[in-house]
C-alpha cells in the first residue's frame, strides 16, 4: 500500500479530520519513539498538518491528559519483529469520537446489560477501523522492508456466530421489589412471635411460672428455640420453591443460608420489640410499621449512587440487607451463571452477598445484645428494674464472701421432727446488724411504709435453716408481711 493510499483512507474518516479542531485537542500523542511512530508523525505533520507529541508510555499519556486535552493517542507497548508487535488506540472519552477506550481504563462490556450495537457501527464508520487497518499495514511494510509493495491488510467487519440474545425483564421488574415476597413468607410467624409473647406478659402468664421458679432465660430460649424451627422448615421450603422457579442457576445452600440468617435476625428483631410494650395488639402492630418502614428505606438504598459503605451500614436492617442481597440474585440469574461460591464476594451495584451474610450475623448479634440488656433495665409492671449501668458495677464492686455465722450469735430451735436431726437457726437479737435491702427488692408504697413505722408488720429477718448434715434449706431469709394482704410462700 503506497502512502498515497493510506492517506486518502485517513482524509476520508471524519472524526479524525475533529483533530483539526483546537476545541478537541488539536494534537495526537505517539508513544513512544520507534520506526513506526516517527513515520506516524511524518505522516500526521506534513501531510494531514495535525500537530503530534510524543511521549514516553501510557502513564505518561495519563499524566498529560489531566492537564490537556489529545485528539486521540496511539501507543505501542511493544514494536519489534522479536517481541511482535502491541499497541492502543486511545482516544478521549469527552471527544466526538469512539467510546470504545476511555483515557483512563479500557473499555468493557456491561456483564449484565445489553452490549449496544451502534458502538460496533462506529467502530467501523468513524476513522478507528481506518487507523487500525493503516497501522497494520504500516508494520508489514515495516517487516517487509518495501513501502510499496503490494501486499496489504484490508479491514472488514464480518459477523460471528453467537448464542441468540435473549433480554431477562426479571432483574428490572422486581428489583428493589423481590424481598416482598420474602416478607410474606415469613410475616406471619414473625408477628405471631411477637403476638404470643406479649399475649404471655399482658396475662401475667411469664410472671407467673418465674415466680414458680422458672428462669426468664428458660423463657425465653422456649420461644426461640420453637420459632427457630418453625423458620428453618419455612427456609427449607421458600429456597426449595426459589431454587426451582426463580433462581435455577444459583447454589441452593446458598439460597437457603440467606434465608435462614434473614429468619434469624428477624427473629431477634421481634424480641426486642416486645421490651417496649406492655400489650400484643400495640406490639404487633409496631411489627407492622417498622417493616413497612424498613422496606420504604429499601427504595432509596438501592440505587447505584449509594456507596458501599452505606449500603453496608443498612443493612443492619434485615429488609434491607434481604432485599439488596435478592437483587444481587437476580442480577446474576439474569446473566445465567447465578449466585455461586465463586462470586459470593464479587461486588455489584456497590453490594456482595458476603456483605449480606456479615451484617446478617451482626444485625443478629446486636440485637439479642440490646434485647438483654432492656430487659434489665426497662421499666414494666412487675419487678424492680436494674441501673442503666448495672454491667459496669462487676468492675467496681469486689466479691462478697459468704460468712458463716458461729455457734455464738445463733439461737437453736429444736426441731418437732428430732429423728430427722434438723435445726431452725436465728440471730441473737442483740448482736443482730442492722437490715438493709438488696437493689433487687421492690420498693412498696407509702400505705405499707406507714405500717412499718407503727409497727403493725410481722418481720423475719435473717432466718436460716441448716440441717445437722451441713445442707442449708433456707439461707437469710427476710419477709415483712403487711396488713389486709394475703401472704403465700411456695417452694418447689
Amino acid at each position: 500500500m503506497t502512502f498515497f493510499k493510506i492517506m486518502q483512507n485517513i482524509s476520508d474518516a471524519n472524526n479524525i479530520k475533529n483533530c483539526w479542531n483546537p476545541y478537541f485537542g488539536g494534537t495526537i500523542g505517539l508513544a513512544p519513539v520507534n520506526n513506526i511512530t516517527k513515520i506516524l508523525n511524518k505522516l500526521f505533520c506534513n501531510v494531514l498538518k495535525i500537530p503530534t507529541k510524543f511521549f514516553n508510555d501510557d502513564k505518561d499519556i495519563d499524566n498529560f491528559v489531566r492537564q490537556e486535552n489529545l485528539c486521540f493517542a496511539i501507543s505501542f507497548q511493544s514494536a519489534n519483529n522479536a517481541t511482535g508487535y502491541e499497541y492502543s488506540l486511545r482516544f478521549h472519552q469527552a471527544n466526538p469520537l469512539p467510546e470504545v477506550y476511555e483515557t483512563d481504563q479500557p473499555w468493557r462490556t456491561h456483564p449484565f446489560k445489553k452490549q449496544w450495537l451502534r458502538m460496533y457501527k462506529r467502530y467501523a464508520t468513524n476513522g478507528f477501523l481506518t487507523l487500525q487497518v493503516w497501522i497494520d499495514n504500516l508494520i508489514l511494510q515495516q517487516e517487509l522492508n518495501d513501502s510499496n509493495c503490494d501486499v496489504n491488510i484490508t479491514g472488514h467487519i464480518n459477523s460471528i456466530k453467537t448464542p441468540t440474545y435473549y433480554e431477562d425483564d426479571l432483574p428490572d421488574n422486581l428489583q428493589g421489589r423481590s424481598n416482598i415476597f420474602t416478607i410474606i413468607a415469613y410475616v406471619l410467624p414473625f408477628l405471631k412471635l411477637i403476638y404470643y409473647i406479649m399475649y404471655e406478659k399482658e396475662r401475667k402468664i411469664k410472671e407467673g411460672m418465674i415466680m414458680m421458679g422458672m428462669s426468664q432465660s428458660a423463657f425465653y430460649l422456649s420461644w426461640l428455640s420453637t420459632y427457630f424451627l418453625i423458620f428453618l422448615i419455612l427456609s427449607l421450603i421458600n429456597a426449595g420453591l426459589l431454587k426451582v422457579f426463580i433462581f435455577t442457576y444459583s447454589n441452593y445452600f446458598l439460597i437457603f443460608l440467606i434465608q435462614l440468617l434473614y429468619t434469624i435476625a428477624l427473629m431477634f428483631h421481634g424480641l426486642l420489640i416486645t421490651v417496649f410494650l406492655s400489650r400484643s395488639k400495640t406490639a404487633v402492630v409496631a411489627g407492622v410499621f417498622l417493616l413497612f418502614i424498613e422496606y420504604l428505606l429499601v427504595q432509596v438504598v438501592e440505587k447505584e449512587s449509594v456507596p458501599y459503605g452505606a449500603k453496608s451500614a443498612a443493612s443492619l436492617s434485615p429488609v434491607i440487607a434481604m432485599s439488596l442481597a435478592s437483587d444481587l440474585f437476580l442480577e446474576f440469574e439474569a446473566s445465567g451463571t447465578g449466585i455461586i461460591f465463586d462470586n459470593v464476594m464479587t461486588r455489584y451495584n456497590n453490594y456482595d452477598i458476603d456483605t449480606a451474610i456479615v451484617f446478617f450475623l451482626i444485625s443478629s448479634t446486636i440485637f439479642i445484645v440490646l434485647f438483654i440488656y432492656f430487659e434489665q433495665v426497662f421499666p414494666n409492671e412487675f419487678g424492680k428494674k436494674k441501673s442503666p449501668f448495672f454491667f459496669l458495677n462487676c468492675f467496681f464492686r469486689k466479691k462478697q464472701k459468704k460468712k458463716i455465722k458461729s455457734k455464738q450469735d445463733m439461737m437453736i430451735l429444736p426441731s418437732e421432727e428430732s429423728e430427722h436431726k434438723e435445726s431452725l437457726i436465728l440471730p441473737l437479737n442483740h448482736e443482730e446488724e442492722p437490715f438493709s435491702e438488696p437493689e433487687s427488692f421492690e420498693k412498696v408504697g407509702c400505705v405499707f411504709l406507714q405500717q412499718k413505722k407503727e409497727k403493725k408488720t410481722v418481720e423475719i429477718k435473717g432466718l436460716t435453716k441448716i440441717f445437722c448434715d451441713g445442707k442449708v434449706a433456707v439461707d437469710n431469709l427476710n419477709i415483712t408481711l403487711y396488713d389486709n394482704q394475703i401472704f403465700v410462700l411456695l417452694g418447689y
